[in-house]
């Protein structure tokens, strides 16, 4: 299953993350059990999401600001959207579309390819936004929403 965002509830941040004290424009978090991976937390339309990005990739984008756009990470530059997906995807050259090998929240090495018009598939299902909650008993719990 694909997804579009991912939320985090707060519940889940409090027992299981560390908010990292680098982060810079937006609020970030590592989970202890998954080295090496990001949560990197944005707003859209003024909903709390995550995305997910290798730590090397974080400290490339944390000095600016990402925010969500029609279910994508995307920052502004000089007047122009530049999205998450396109700045970190490897090999991306002009007339190419980074593609989402998974779900769209997703930005970690692997999971983002350069292809090329011909290659892109316009028609993928997303099954909407995928929510981690935990339960008092420490279970975590997995929602579409």
């Amino acid at each position: 299953m694909k997804f579009n965002r991912l939320i985090i509830c707060m519940m889940v941040i409090a027992r299981y993350m560390v908010k990292l004290q680098s982060a810079e424009k937006n609020p970030a978090y590592m989970c202890p059990d998954l080295p090496g991976i990001v949560f990197m937390q944005y707003t859209e339309k003024g909903e709390t999401y995550f995305t997910i990005v290798s730590e090397t990739d974080y400290k490339k984008i944390k000095t600016e600001y990402w925010l969500g756009t029609n279910n994508y990470v995307s920052t502004c530059r000089d007047g122009k959207t530049v999205y998450l997906h396109r700045e970190l995807c490897p090999g991306l050259q002009v007339g190419q579309f980074a593609h989402h090998k998974g779900s769209k929240f997703n930005h970690l090495p692997g999971m983002l390819e350069a292809v090329t018009p011909a290659d892109h598939d316009q028609h993928r299902t997303y099954c909407g936004d995928l929510m981690i909650d935990a339960d008092d008993g420490r279970n975590l719990i997995l929602s579409v929403i």
